[in-house]
């Protein structure tokens, strides 16, 4: 999508030059014509009713050339999407293989995990961790430490380079894919809203058969209940990805209801309370909290004082585990933590 938005960019300006080039250039050639005809026609080598013809030849030609260039810029415009929808057909699919379904509240543990989105960029560097069943993680790190990596492998939009994630006795690997999935609740930081209504979008991905009273119950857990109820249409409110009339920290809001109402077996955050009021986010992991009571919540988070209410913490640093356990033990044996705290 971002690819495709950079191209879209480049198209748009080329398209806003497109014309004053084309006059500029039929305006250089009638120049060129008009010099050249007007000298041929002093000299006595051309008449002026010949000069005349050659102007009108001039336009008709003209009118051509610009049609050959329109046509070129749509062939151009349609051989990159055919070569980008090429791409992703040729893509390989997931891979979400496994026929291990019953896994629901356990310990997840990554073993000596590496993994780099490039061959010479390594983000995590034989991570080992324990993520306890039915508790509150916090992952926390400096900026490009591999916490969002983590959320990723978590996911299994990535596999691991080398090492691996178990979840109970289970290798996640050998985990159903899609029942995986279907435990977990995730919200990030990006634009996570469909093209629909807010009722649609909070559904999304709930079990079937919802009441009324779940739904409001998961957008006042979010604190959205309250900007809904504010619109005419309510949760029946049209929502536009591109042109949302809602802010960030709404948008957010939002889907951390649909997180809540997914009721999943794991819950990870991302950074979704980036655009949230401080206020707001209190009420909002209190909230996620009270929900996950008894299943398992990970949370990343710059926000010190709301990892610090977390039952385990993670401390990452240059992908790189420096220390685990619970705010005094990390506190007494992470640097990095104690400067995060301040």
């Amino acid at each position: 999508s971002n690819e495709k938005y950079k191209a879209d960019i480049i198209y748009k300006a080329l398209y806003a030059l497109q014309l004053p080039l084309e006059s500029l250039a039929n305006y250089i050639g009638l120049v060129f014509v008009l010099i050249t005809a007007s000298a041929m026609v002093r000299g006595g080598t051309m008449t002026a009713l010949e000069l005349k013809q050659l102007m009108l030849y001039f336009e008709v030609v003209m009118e051509d050339v610009t049609l050959i260039m329109g046509i070129w810029m749509a062939l151009k415009v349609a051989h990159g999407g055919s070569e980008k929808t090429a791409e992703i057909n040729a893509a390989p699919a997931e891979d979400l293989s496994g026929d291990i379904t019953d896994f629901a509240g356990e310990d997840i543990v990554f073993e000596n995990v590496s993994f780099g989105y490039t061959e010479d960029k390594t983000v995590l560097k034989e991570a080992s961790f324990t993520i306890p069943k039915g508790c509150v993680t916090a992952i926390v790190g400096e900026n490009g430490s591999g916490k969002s990596t983590v959320t990723r492998l978590l996911e299994r939009f990535d596999e691991p380079g080398s090492g691996r994630i178990m979840v109970g006795s289970h290798a996640l690997s050998d985990i159903d894919g899609k029942a995986w999935r279907k435990s977990l609740g995730y919200v990030f930081q990006g634009n996570q809203m469909v093209e629909g209504t807010i009722r649609e979008n909070i559904a999304y991905g709930a079990k079937e058969g919802y009441s009324e009273e779940e739904l409001i119950s998961a957008a006042k857990r979010s604190e959205s209940y309250d900007f809904i109820k504010e619109k005419e249409e309510g949760f029946d409110t049209p929502v536009h990805v591109f042109e949302s009339e809602f802010s960030g920290g709404q948008v957010q809001r939002l889907a951390i209801a649909r997180a809540f109402m997914k009721d999943a077996d794991y819950l990870i955050m991302d950074e979704a309370t980036s655009g949230i009021d401080v206020i707001k986010e209190r009420a909002i992991m209190e909230a996620a909290k009270e929900k996950m009571e008894g299943k398992t919540l990970v949370f990343i988070s710059h926000n010190m004082e709301t990892a610090k209410t977390a039952d385990h913490i993670v401390v990452l640093n240059d992908g790189c585990v420096e220390a685990e356990g619970n705010y005094e033990e990390v506190l007494n044996a992470s640097e990095t933590f104690r400067a995060l705290v301040g």
